[in-house]
């Protein structure tokens, strides 16, 4: 479901909470929200409230952070299985990336499925792809991440290039493409992957260079 959420950071040494992003709302594109925050290395606490404009409400989210030199953390606010709005927080890995690769992690938000990412090759029109050789050599297709249960992540490194992508379900369903995605060597990107009522699929994107 749509979420709009605003993120407070309050220094552990300062009185006063700072908003850092306020009125996100799902998918959000803007450069503030899909970039990284530097603060100074310490310990701070997180938290964070959702609803419909009334930001002074009890945060959903709370929690003191200990920040060490270089680290890299992102919270990923979605809804649970039970339809309760959450969080995740991940720590990405800004580590050098493989030889001419970017560096992919896939968080699969959507409690109704099990999700993989394939890329497509040419056919990037295909809605369901064929299991094992059942397809011949008539739609060749690779899967790059395999079957990521509901809040979990997957991390590789994909070689930069030009790709037909695709979000397939348990049942070999194509949910969501992603033609021409371009793989940047040196960029490290998390993918949201979550289903919206009446349409294909959503995703949210947060992107850094290493």
């Amino acid at each position: 479901g749509e979420v709009t959420a605003t993120l407070t950071l309050a220094d552990a040494d300062e009185a006063t909470d700072d908003v850092v992003l306020e009125a996100v709302e799902y998918g959000d594109e803007r450069e503030s929200v899909r970039s990284y925050i530097s603060v100074d290395s310490g310990e701070y606490t997180v938290s964070i409230t959702v609803g419909d404009g009334n930001y002074e409400s009890t945060p959903i989210y709370s929690e003191t952070l200990t920040l060490e030199p270089k680290d890299a953390q992102s919270l990923i606010v979605y809804e649970n299985a039970e339809g309760i709005v959450d969080i995740m927080a991940l720590s990405d890995d800004l580590s050098p990336t493989d030889m001419g690769a970017m560096r992919l992690t896939l968080l699969n938000a959507e409690a109704a499925t099990s999700v993989s990412l394939v890329d497509l090759g040419q056919y990037s029109a295909i809605r369901t792809l064929c299991e094992d050789d059942a397809c011949g050599s008539l739609l060749p297709h690779r899967v790059l991440i395999d079957d990521v249960p509901f809040a979990e992540t997957t991390v590789i490194d994909l070689d930069e290039g030009t790709y037909n992508l695709a979000f397939v379900n348990e049942d070999n369903d194509v949910l969501r493409t992603l033609e021409g995605y371009e793989a940047e060597r040196g960029v490290v990107e998390t993918r949201v992957f979550v289903l919206e009522p009446g349409q294909l699929g959503g995703q949210a994107t947060y992107r850094a260079a290493v």
